[in-house]
């Protein structure tokens, strides 16, 4: 929950400080794609670190 709570807020300022600047959307939406994908891949090394973490202790 805090991984996609922390891309959200990254995200939200990121449009308020290109809010007036329209010729900066590209350079936001492709750093937006690079935000996606840093915290997909966190969820996934967090996720894969859990049930590691699950099949250790059966």
């Amino acid at each position: 929950k805090a991984l996609i709570l922390q891309k959200r807020h990254l995200w939200l300022f990121v449009l308020d400080k290109l809010y007036d600047d329209t010729t900066a959307y590209k350079e936001a939406l492709a750093l937006n794609n690079r935000v996606v994908l840093y915290f997909d891949r966190a969820t996934f090394a967090m996720l894969q670190g859990y049930e590691d973490m699950l099949y250790r202790k059966l």
